[in-house]
């Protein structure tokens, strides 16, 4: 692929594009040319969705450490059901827009003492009865370590339905 890396003059997102499509299957070369033109977003779906590779794309997110890479990466380990990583990607990307999938996951997994950090970061940018709730429920469960946390966040205004829980 130094061919890739030789060629200039060319429009790069439409080669890109060419190459990924299926018809030519030319992955690892439009993946190189999102890289060369600095196209951070485009090459790390290729890599998720064409090259199949999450440890790659974890790899690739933490050499570029830009927010919407994470998001992609994070909604990529949210499909592979792999939470504890899905969540530091949202994390990382301050992304809270997957927050219904994300619960959704953790009360299949059962690990709700997983789901604080994240709920507080979507809290910043949410204002949602269901990120409440649910940091409410990750509180309790987490036991002790969190119980003075949790009767301080109880007792603040905040947008908790204390009359209707989701639990």
């Amino acid at each position: 692929m130094d061919y890739i890396n030789k060629l200039d003059q060319y429009d790069g997102m439409k080669l890109a594009e060419l190459a990924k499509d299926p018809e030519y299957g030319l992955y690892d070369e439009a993946l190189c040319i999102y890289k060369k033109i600095n196209q951070p977003v485009e090459a790390i779906r290729v890599i998720i969705y064409n090259l199949n590779n999450i440890k790659q794309a974890t790899e690739y997110a933490e050499k570029v450490n830009q927010p919407a890479v994470f998001s992609d990466l994070g909604k990529a380990q949210l499909d592979h059901q792999d939470l504890a990583a899905a969540l530091e990607a949202f994390i990382r990307a301050a992304d809270p827009s997957m927050f219904e999938r994300v619960i959704l996951l953790n009360e299949s997994l059962m690990e709700k003492q997983d789901l604080v950090q994240y709920l507080l970061m979507a809290r910043k940018t949410l204002k949602d009865r269901k990120v409440d709730n649910e940091l409410i429920y990750a509180y309790a469960k987490g036991g002790e370590k969190y119980l003075s946390v949790l009767e301080s966040f109880v007792s603040d205004p905040c947008s908790v339905d204390k009359l209707t829980p989701s639990h």
